[in-house]
């Protein structure tokens, strides 16, 4: 449970991290309306997390859950993939920014739930693995943005490379 934390909190950063600089530099959007479609993209969760509120106590088996996640996730990743300068926001980048916002509440809540089952009779126990995840969300946030932020760092170099090799012709 704490490994699927950690990868979900890792995804979590890089993609808080990456996306709205997707949005700002590749789309050129101004922040206030990358603010908004972040914003809406976040609904994606309250949705997953009202549909999940439903069905989890029926049907209590994780690995539906996680499929559906990482499913959601794996869209949204294809999604943005598709995206061009001519892209129009509001019908290629919402979709994609619901996809995110319900993948981590999917993984997330799902991930929770079976970790944490079986400690909630003894309070001492469940609050130390608690704060355990705590802090690895933290180092699973701060890792994500890390390498989100060293990818962003490479493809800038790259991009000023090719263009000085360009003008150097």
């Amino acid at each position: 449970g704490l490994a699927a934390f950690g990868v979900s909190y890792a995804l979590l950063g890089g993609n808080n991290t990456a996306v709205p600089l997707l949005l700002l530099r590749g789309l050129n959007l101004p922040l206030e309306v990358i603010g908004r479609y972040v914003a809406v993209g976040g609904l994606g969760g309250v949705m997953v997390w009202i549909l999940l509120a439903r069905l989890v106590p029926r049907n209590p088996g994780p690995t539906r859950y996680y499929v559906l996640g990482f499913s959601l996730l794996a869209a949204c990743g294809v999604l943005l993939g598709r995206l061009s300068e001519t892209a129009d926001p509001e019908a290629h980048l919402l979709p994609a920014l619901l996809c995110n916002g319900a993948f981590v509440i999917a993984v997330l809540s799902t991930t929770a739930v079976q970790t944490f089952r079986d400690l909630q009779r003894d309070e001492s126990l469940f609050s130390h693995a608690n704060q355990v995840k705590n802090v690895l969300a933290q180092f699973g946030v701060a890792a994500g943005m890390c390498v989100a932020t060293l990818f962003i760092q490479w493809r800038t170099t790259l991009h000023y490379v090719r263009v000085g090799e360009a003008l150097g012709r």
